[in-house]
């Protein structure tokens, strides 16, 4: 159980690094990216890292990444939730975008 637990937390991590990537490729490209990626990509890499400091059953990232998916435009609507979600997706973008320039138009 542990091996596929393991093996689920490096799938979970690989993809919020995938997301980071894209991220910074679409900045610096200058294309858009909706506020629901952003937070998503903020919660995958949230999630991979409490699962990773905290000895939860990494398992439990089978249910957490649907309802990451899922629930991101749910939780949107809600207002106090969002705006503290946009804050801390703000901050996170902010070191993530380290060193990325967006394109300068002549």
């Amino acid at each position: 159980m542990k091996v596929a637990g393991w093996i689920t937390w490096g799938i979970v991590t690989a993809l919020a690094l995938y997301f980071i990537v894209c991220i910074r490729i679409s900045f610096v490209l200058g294309r858009p990216f909706s506020v629901a990626i952003t937070v998503q990509t903020f919660l995958l890499f949230l999630s991979s890292v409490l699962f990773l400091i905290f000895k939860w059953n990494k398992l439990h990232l089978l249910w957490v990444l649907p309802v990451i998916f899922l629930g991101t435009n749910l939780i949107l609507t809600i207002p106090i939730i969002s705006h503290i979600l946009i804050f801390l997706t703000n901050i996170f973008m902010r070191i993530i975008l380290i060193g990325a320039r967006p394109p300068m138009d002549f």
